[in-house]
């Protein structure tokens, strides 16, 4: 049985692991957990293992939100570090979250960690900081990317498709939306879309 450190911060990042977690089962059978998750992941899958953090304490927006958890995240890269050389891990997995996510595979490329390193989820540099793409491909072994055209930005990555096309279950087409907004053929709709983050709903 394999065991996996995996770093899902966010609410939209968990529920890509648990697609993630869906398949490796069905395909290779029972697996552990160690890292940053959400708890309901160990009732799904019947793990024995608990998260070092739940993905919850690291969800915030806004300065004074996040400059608590700066401090919080350094400590859990320490936790996760400890962690990765203390128990027996086979692979490494990142969601997302660059901005803890990078830094903590530059702190286990330090420490010397051999573990297969992948992000899956890349960030955003065709939209900014480009200059990350050298760092992110010299410090995971492998991308997986969600978006057809990333390979344009990183030599490595590899698309894998997007998640929300496995995740949501049912479609409608224009006539169906029309009919359940009660609205007219030529009349424009805007979609809301605040994200995950429940600071962002509020």
């Amino acid at each position: 049985m394999k065991t996996f450190l995996v770093c899902a911060l966010e609410p939209s990042a968990n529920l890509h692991l648990k697609e993630v977690l869906k398949a490796y089962k069905k395909d290779f059978g029972k697996f552990e957990l160690h890292g940053i998750y959400d708890e309901s992941l160990c009732k799904e899958f019947d793990l024995n293992s608990k998260p070092l953090y739940s993905s919850h304490e690291f969800s915030a927006m806004g300065f004074i939100e996040v400059l608590p958890l700066i401090f919080k995240a350094k400590q859990a890269i320490k936790e996760l570090i400890n962690l990765s050389f203390t128990q027996k891990i086979d692979g490494i997995l990142c969601i997302d979250s660059p901005a803890f996510n990078i830094p903590f595979a530059k702190a286990l490329k330090k420490a010397g960690s051999k573990i297969p390193r992948i992000y899956y989820i890349l960030p955003q540099v065709w939209a900014w900081k480009k200059g990350r793409i050298p760092i992110i491909e010299s410090h995971f072994d492998i991308l997986a990317s969600i978006l057809p055209f990333d390979n344009q930005f990183f030599s490595k990555s590899t698309y894998v498709g997007h998640p929300l096309l496995d995740e949501i279950k049912e479609f409608k087409n224009q006539e169906d939306i029309n009919h359940i907004l009660s609205k007219k053929d030529d009349e424009k709709t805007i979609a809301f879309l605040p994200g995950s983050r429940r600071s962002e709903i509020r």
